[in-house]
């Protein structure tokens, strides 16, 4: 008996000089508290479900848990045992040298952000009230039947680039145009130019193009807009295709 008492007095002595303990290995590694090795199995750590970890008493900072229901994953307690936060620890965001994509679903922005580099997106939803130095991206398709129609899109006051444009058989319209608009009755400031491609008669062209947009450079222009709102840039377009055409018009606020 009193043998015995020496060996767990020598292995408790031994665990307070090294305080390490090694689980599948007789040498732990020296910055680790509990060291476990293998090669055939795993550490699995509490599995609960969503109820059941936020009612856990006082979780320590640091605490992690794996959670089994809901958004399932491991769980790290960010926050302190008196307010706990509890955070997942996810593999969502991707990195790929500088770059970093999001395929969990939506991504939702609630606070002002500091972006250096560019964004991509397909859609951006809400105001973008807290979104500077964005540039938006705005494209449509016009269905323009045969015959001659007014075709238009509108935009608020700012600084843009835009264009119009189609490709049929034997015909191609192209537009472009780098416009400010300060409001929805004075001139635009800008330059635009249109081109018009005509292989074999004249299947599709433009008509009119937009006349308030004025200015050059080192001029001074007046000119008064009647009839019209200068935020709407109007195109008459002629279709003599024989059917319905395709015309792509966008613009980039800038």
């Amino acid at each position: 008996m009193i043998k015995s008492i020496y060996v767990l007095v020598g292995v408790l002595f031994s665990m307070q000089v090294f305080a390490q303990t090694g689980i599948g290995t007789s040498t732990p590694d020296p910055s680790a508290k509990l060291h476990v090795a293998s090669t055939d199995k795993g550490l699995l750590i509490p599995r609960m479900t969503s109820g059941q970890r936020t009612a856990i008493s006082n979780p320590a900072n640091g605490l992690m848990v794996y959670q089994t229901d809901g958004v399932t994953g491991f769980y790290v307690n960010t926050g302190s045992s008196g307010t706990p936060s509890w955070t997942r620890v996810n593999t969502d965001w991707t990195k790929s040298g500088n770059d970093i994509s999001f395929s969990g679903g939506n991504v939702s922005i609630t606070g002002n952000q500091t972006v250096s580099g560019n964004v991509n997106a397909t859609n951006f939803t809400g105001s973008g009230s807290q979104l500077t130095d964005v540039a938006i991206k705005t494209t449509g398709t016009w269905n323009v039947a045969t015959g001659e129609s007014d075709y238009s899109f509108t935009v608020t006051s700012g600084s843009y680039v835009m264009w119009v444009f189609a490709n049929i058989p034997n015909g191609i319209i192209a537009w472009n145009a780098t416009v400010t608009v300060t409001n929805s009755n004075v001139p635009v400031v800008g330059s635009h130019y249109a081109w018009v491609y005509n292989g074999g008669g004249t299947p599709i062209e433009f008509i009119s193009i937009p006349n308030q947009i004025t200015g050059t450079n080192n001029s001074i222009v007046r000119s008064t807009i009647s009839g019209s709102t200068s935020n709407v840039f109007t195109f008459k377009i002629k279709n003599t295709s024989g059917s319905s055409q395709a015309v792509y018009y966008g613009y980039i606020r800038l």
